[in-house]
Formats: C-alpha cells, structure tokens, sequence
C-alpha cells in the first residue's frame, strides 16, 4: 500500500525501488511515461505494481473525478472535498501552523479518495500580478515561500500521499508559457527563485517535482541539463 511504502526511510525506499526497476522491461519502464488514462499510471502486477497510480491536480482542494479518456468530469459520482483558501491566501497569514493543517486537510481527503499523489503545492515566485495562476502560488516573497512550504508538505504526505512540488523552475506567467524563455543570472536564480524549491525537497522531504514548461535561458526547464542536473539532481 502507498500509506506503507511512504513509512520507509529513503535507503530502504531506494532499495525497493531498484528491486522493482531490475525486474521491469524497458517496455514496462516506458510504459510508465505517460499513463494509462487521465491523471493514472498503469499496474504492472507482474513485478509488484498491483494497482494504478493516482494522480490529482490540486492544491487548495481536490479536482472532481475526470473521465479516464479525457479530461472531462465524470457525472453523478459524490467527489466533494473542502475548499481551502488558496495559497496566496494562506500565505498571508504568515501562520506556519495553518500551513500544516491546511496540509492535513489535503492529505486527509486525497487518501480518503484512493488518491497517490498531489499535484503541488506551487511555490513560484509572484512576479507579476498578471500571472494566471498566482493563486496557486504562495507568495512573492522567497522566504515566506519556503517557510510556508515545509510545513504543508510534511503533513500532506504524512497521509501516504506523494506531494509534487512545482513548477520547476521560472513558471512565473502563463501566457505563452511553453515557449516563453527567462533570462536569469545565478545570483537572482539562487536568491529569489530557488529558496522554496530547496526548502520543499531538503526540509520538506517532497516525494517528487514538476518541471516548468518555459524556457530557461534559451533551453527548456525539461531538458535543462544545469536545472535538472548541476541544481536539481
């Protein structure tokens, strides 16, 4: 069970997960790259894997249930959860407590879902009040960012869920946000922009992380071998 797995220590986890990834097939490895429908991950039962992964997309309230086949929602299925404030607004409280709880809540909700994984929390920089999805994010502010974060995120995943912290890195507009590029110095990266990231994983413990879609400086954050090796990795 994913409430079991998330119990062990990272080098018992690292273990298993080599176990698992030796008896798959490089068909098998691929098949894990893009699903198996809608927000899931297919089972491979043949090496342990005995249910799908579930995925969803949220970080102040859960998503309705969307179709396997697309990314409508499915009718006549009682998926209602809390509506929590956003994280803008969480933010403003300055209330590392209520971080937590607001973590809980989530935490609580998505496993009572039979959900996997949370599709957040965003700790992008507020850049620009014109950026569409600033409600997502915490704050413009890279240290009320990263205190916020640790607290959300250790309590998400104290439910055995995964929380996947994001978008990594410089997602701070979504118009034209898949070709878009940021031009950023070290200086700027590391002091404005990374703080929360850094908090997120070496604090938080986040199980996982999201690219960004954007370019950065001229290469996107996907494929970005600095971002994703030199910083990241």
């Amino acid at each position: 069970a994913t409430g079991t797995q998330a119990m062990l220590t990272d080098d018992e986890a690292l273990k298993a997960a080599r176990e698992v990834l030796a008896k798959m097939t490089l068909e098998e490895k691929c098949s894990l790259m893009g699903g198996c429908a809608t927000m899931y991950l297919n089972a491979i039962p043949r090496v342990g894997i005995n249910r799908e992964w579930s995925f969803n997309d949220s970080t102040h309230g859960m998503k309705p249930e969307h179709r396997r086949d697309w990314w409508g929602y499915v009718d006549g299925v009682d998926d209602r959860s809390t509506c929590l404030p956003c994280q803008s607004a969480l933010a403003a409280t300055w209330n590392v407590a209520l971080a937590a709880k607001h973590g809980h809540v989530m935490g609580e909700q998505m496993r009572a879902r039979g959900k996997d994984q949370m599709l957040g929390p965003g700790v992008n920089i507020v850049r620009t009040p014109l950026c569409g999805r600033n409600w997502e994010y915490i704050s413009e502010d890279p240290c009320l960012n990263a205190k916020m974060v640790v607290p959300l995120i250790r309590a998400a995943q104290s439910h055995g869920l995964a929380t996947t912290v994001k978008h990594f890195c410089l997602n701070d507009q979504e118009l034209n946000r898949f070709k878009v590029n940021v031009n950023v110095d070290d200086r700027t990266l590391n002091e404005i922009y990374l703080p929360a990231f850094r908090a997120a994983i070496k604090e938080g413990g986040s199980l996982a992380i999201m690219t960004s879609y954007n370019k950065v400086n001229g290469i996107h954050a996907s494929e970005n071998a600095y971002l994703q090796k030199a910083v990241l990795r």
